[in-house]
């Protein structure tokens, strides 16, 4: 059953580094009423199109947490009353403590998880072949990886890996072929397989069966995740030691 969307206020200036206004919506969905939250983007001028364009995305998150609800065995858990008293009580979980909106929502809480700008302008600064540089995609990955969107289906997410994957395998050959001059990327070090100096004629022809490894091997677990034969690696970590490794010879 499609839910109805009732726009109740808005709230702006919301403080700290959120720079999106906050909705309070009610939501009829299912023959239920919730009162929901959602955050509103930067530059949104349509408040009502713009909700409406997000009603799946409220919906699943919705039902994520009423499954989520559903399964939770048993609905109590025990309390220390008085707290340092050594005396606990059960007390029952409540709904609504459970079905809500996420406020902050994932992208709000990793965004205080993620490292001081400073650190993240000195690590760009110094260069993708420098540790500070690399170790940032890593941190970052794993805040991204902890707090995920609950309005994402499982399939949303498995593409979403799938091209930042993609995205970090290229950036890896990249900066594989800067560690040698003169190359400025995998593209620019494949190109010199037709030099006429031997010593770069070498390494480009390396760079070229290097780089075609490696994507073929990406593609092969992609096509096998795609095909439900076996699941995507949660992290990129866990996907590069299944790739070829790539080393100058």
């Amino acid at each position: 059953m499609a839910s109805v969307i009732t726009l109740e206020g808005l709230r702006s200036g919301i403080g700290g580094n959120e720079d999106r206004a906050l909705a309070d919506i009610k939501v009829v969905y299912n023959s239920l009423t919730y009162n929901w939250q959602v955050y509103i983007p930067r530059g949104v001028t349509g408040l009502d199109a713009y909700i409406e364009s997000i009603k799946p995305n409220i919906e699943l998150d919705i039902d994520n947490k009423e499954a989520v609800w559903a399964a939770l065995t048993p609905k109590t858990r025990q309390i220390e009353m008085p707290p340092g008293s050594g005396n606990f009580i059960t007390v029952d979980i409540q709904k609504e403590e459970i079905v809500h909106a996420d406020v902050p929502d994932y992208a709000a809480t990793r965004r205080n998880q993620y490292p001081p700008i400073g650190e993240q302008l000195d690590a760009l600064w110094k260069g993708p072949l420098s540790p500070e540089y690399n170790s940032l995609e890593d941190e970052i990955e794993t805040i991204k990886n902890t707090y995920k969107n609950t309005a994402m289906t499982p399939e949303q997410e498995k593409e979403y890996k799938i091209q930042y994957y993609k995205y970090r395998i290229q950036y890896d050959l990249d900066r594989f072929a800067r560690t040698r001059e003169p190359y400025m990327n995998i593209l620019d070090a494949c190109s010199y397989s037709t030099s006429s100096v031997a010593k770069l004629r070498n390494e480009g022809l390396y760079c070229i069966s290097a780089r075609s490894s490696v994507w073929v091997a990406y593609n092969n677990i992609v096509q096998d995740v795609r095909n439900n034969i076996r699941s995507l690696p949660a992290t990129y970590a866990l996907l590069k030691a299944e790739l070829p490794t790539v080393a100058w010879p």
